[in-house]
């Protein structure tokens, strides 16, 4: 899983020419620099938009912020 994680958010940041990835609170995507920022990791925090699934506030922030967003990211047992 978080080999195919990881290939799918690189072809993303790649083809958008965009860093940002969204993920929701509480969802795992592997164990790898681009989807664990922060100390000891080649991701600044700033990368990663974490947001609350299932929440209205989340939706009108990834609509207000589509010009920077690569991929959200959704983990099929959310919600």
């Amino acid at each position: 899983g978080t080999e195919a994680v990881m290939c799918a958010i690189r072809l993303c940041r790649f083809n958008t020419r965009r860093k940002l990835i969204v993920q929701f609170a509480g969802a795992y995507h592997g164990w790898w620099d681009g989807v664990q920022p922060g100390p000891g990791s080649e991701r600044a925090n700033s990368d990663v938009l974490y947001l609350k699934d299932m929440h209205p506030t989340a939706l009108k922030c990834i609509a207000a912020r589509s010009d920077e967003i690569a991929c959200v990211c959704v983990s099929p047992l959310q919600g």
